[in-house]
C-alpha cells in the first residue's frame, strides 16, 4: 500500500507499507499436511503488537479456510473416484504436478533398469 501519487504503479514504493507472503505445504501422510507460513512486513518493525496483529489476522483467515478445506476433504473421501476439474488459475499447480509425475516415472524407470542389470 502506498500513498496516492507516489508512483506505486510504476514500481516506486515511497512510504509504502509492504507485506510479503510465504506459504509452504508439506505432506505428512496421505491425508494430512503441515502448513507453514510467514508474512513479514516493512513497517512498524519495532512494534511487536503490529507484528502480533498481522500474525493473528493470517491465522484467523486460515482458520476460516480450514473449515472449507476439511469439508472438501470429507466430501472427497465419500467419492474416491471423483476427478477434480482444473481451472485456468490452476495452471502453475498443474505444471508442477506434471513435472513431479514425469520425474517420478523417470526415477522408477531407472530403478527398474538398474534392478534388471543386477538380476
Amino acid at each position: 500500500m502506498a500513498p496516492t501519487g507516489t508512483g506505486a504503479p510504476e514500481g516506486r514504493r515511497i512510504d509504502a507499507a509492504e507485506f510479503r507472503g510465504c506459504q509452504a505445504l508439506t505432506p505428512e501422510t496421505e491425508t494430512s499436511t503441515h502448513y507453514f507460513f510467514a508474512h513479514p512486513h516493512n513497517f512498524a518493525v519495532d512494534d511487536s503488537e503490529v507484528t502480533r496483529s498481522i500474525h493473528q489476522s493470517v491465522v484467523t483467515a486460515f482458520d476460516e479456510d480450514r473449515d472449507i478445506i476439511l469439508a472438501q476433504k470429507r466430501s472427497l473421501a465419500l467419492a474416491p473416484d471423483f476427478k477434480m476439474i482444473l481451472f485456468s488459475i490452476d495452471a502453475a499447480l498443474s505444471q508442477f504436478r506434471w513435472v513431479v509425475e514425469r520425474r517420478l516415472a523417470e526415477e522408477s524407470a531407472r530403478a527398474r533398469e538398474s534392478a534388471s542389470k543386477v538380476a
